[in-house]
This record gives structure tokens, sequence and C-alpha cells, in this order.
């Protein structure tokens, strides 16, 4: 049997970081329009383990001081990357959509 070994070093609380940036980013307006959005999701955690992966924070405090952009809303980091019309549209809602925007 073959065996692959994770290189990345553990890090403490990992999975916590990620679901705090996902649950700390407020977006206003109707709350059951926003409640699971496919896209925004799964852009906000490949964001955020790319950074992880970058970075050497090791908690919640140094990780959410050192990418503030994360939690920009509107405006802020997926604004950079994807049109308006894109992430409000229902295909965006209900399955994960590449960048349309050049950054």
């Amino acid at each position: 049997s073959h065996r692959h070994e994770n290189k990345r070093p553990a890090r403490e609380n990992d999975q916590p970081v990620a679901v705090r940036v996902v649950h700390t980013l407020h977006i206003p307006g109707d709350r059951e329009r926003y409640k699971y959005h496919e896209t925004i999701t799964w852009a906000y955690l490949a964001l955020i383990n790319e950074r992880m992966a970058r970075g050497q924070e090791s908690n919640w405090e140094t990780f959410s001081a050192a990418n503030a952009d994360l939690f920009e809303w509107p405006g802020g980091t997926l604004s950079r990357c994807y049109n308006p019309s894109t992430l409000d549209s229902d295909l965006a809602r209900r399955t994960f959509l590449m960048p349309d925007r050049v950054a």
C-alpha cells in the first residue's frame, strides 16, 4: 500500500480559522437570500487555505490581522475576482463559478 503524507506542517486550529472567517463575514441585506452561496463559500475556503499555507500565523488573532481584506464586504477580495452580477446570480449561489475578473 502506498501512503501519501501531508508535508504541510500542522497548525493550531486550522479548521476553526476557516470557519471563523466565513462566520465573521457579515453580508448585509436579506439573510434568507444569503443563507448559502456556493461560489462565495468555496472561494473563501480556497483563499483561506492559500493564505494559511503562505503565512506564518498560528492563531485567529494573527491570521485575521494579517488578512483583514478577507473581512471587507462589499468591496473586499472577492470583488476584485468577480463581477457583482456574477456573485448576485442564482447560478453562483447554486454552484461554484470560477472568477471572471482579471486582476
